[in-house]
């Protein structure tokens, strides 16, 4: 058996929201204004609560898929790693989910939040889509650990 920690996406008073007024800027509203989001629908998460004396939040991966080179060899950082190879190979290479963020919430639980996507087609997923490229690079770069055996995938 293998054991690895637990990781749940933030979604706890989640909602999806729409930009209703034409005088907030948006990607693509016409405003000259700088925009304040990049479409007229959003979604919004409450703030996760952590202890003020804590360091906050941790990035686990970059937009690029890399794993935080101190987390690399750590069963979290394997489970994070294994994770983002199993969405491109359940995508067939038409995604991968990366930018991993997020915040412990005791000794066997992250939080995960704003994660981002490179799709097949570049900025498909929005501004931060880096597109096909970063998927190749990422698998080019990748080695299976025995979470990715453990699932099939390899």
């Amino acid at each position: 058996m293998i054991g690895y920690p637990g990781f749940r996406f933030n979604t706890e008073g989640m909602f999806l929201g729409e930009i209703v007024n034409d005088t907030i800027p948006y990607v693509g509203s016409g405003l000259d204004d700088a925009p304040i989001l990049l479409y007229r629908n959003f979604i919004a998460t409450q703030f996760l609560p952590h202890n003020r004396l804590e360091k906050g939040f941790v990035k686990y991966t970059g937009n690029d898929g890399s794993v935080d080179p101190d987390l690399k060899f750590t069963a979290l950082g394997r489970t994070l790693d294994a994770f983002q190879h199993y969405c491109i190979a359940v995508s067939k290479e038409s995604f991968m989910v990366c930018d991993l963020q997020g915040h412990r919430l005791d000794k066997e639980v992250f939080y995960l939040f704003d994660p981002q996507a490179n799709s097949n087609t570049s900025k498909k997923f929005g501004y931060w889509d880096l597109g096909p490229n970063a998927i190749k690079a990422y698998l080019n770069q990748h080695k299976c650990n025995s979470l990715c055996r453990a699932i099939g995938i390899n």
